[in-house]
């Protein structure tokens, strides 16, 4: 009975921790809770099509919250913007009047308050 009982919390035990550790990985956060604004100088594609952006000083942004893979249509010279805690990073593309206009609100796979 108690060997049941050891077994069972473990299985309930092991579960919750890993939701608990995904749920509050600190990459997320502040990934949430940070502020975008710049152009895309360059572009990475990862092995899983994920995009990879870097900004003009080639600092690299890896987005955790945020799936924005290789058939969006997303391009060097297009522009990004996430406000610290929004929902959404938006990308935007330079319109033939020279301005930019939203292309894509790229939604957070998890909310943090």
């Amino acid at each position: 009975m108690k060997k049941y009982f050891v077994i069972i919390l473990i299985l309930i035990c092991i579960p919750n921790t890993i939701f608990w550790l995904a749920k509050n990985d600190p990459d997320k956060k502040n990934e949430f809770n940070s502020v975008y604004s710049f152009k895309i100088a360059k572009i990475r594609v990862t092995p899983t099509k994920k995009l990879i952006f870097y900004d003009k000083d080639n600092n690299e942004i890896y987005t955790y919250n945020h799936y924005i893979s290789d058939t969006y249509g997303v391009s060097v010279g297009d522009s990004i913007y996430k406000g610290a805690k929004s929902k959404f990073l938006n990308i935007y593309k330079k319109s033939s009047e020279g301005t930019y206009e939203l292309y894509y609100a790229s939604p957070a796979q998890e909310q943090f308050e």
